[in-house]
């Protein structure tokens, strides 16, 4: 899967993994089930993918994510 980029700041494959599992809304412990990784390595990617988007928060994580297709 190719990054996308948004101003400046691409997102790594993983990082797209994570952004469509929270558009789909599900919770940190299930991403991390579905991606066999840990929930905190989960929160780490969420809170670097909202500073690399300039958002605020998880709910403008999956707005942005719906409208990239994400979902």
């Amino acid at each position: 899967m190719a990054a996308l980029t948004y101003p400046a700041a691409p997102l790594t494959p993983r990082e797209i993994a994570v952004t469509s599992h929270i558009v789909a809304g599900l919770a940190n412990k299930e991403i991390a089930r579905d991606l066999g990784i840990s929930p905190q390595t989960v929160k780490n990617h969420v809170t670097s993918i909202i500073r690399k988007l300039d958002l605020y928060n998880r709910t403008q994580l999956a707005v942005w994510g719906t409208r990239q297709g994400l979902g």
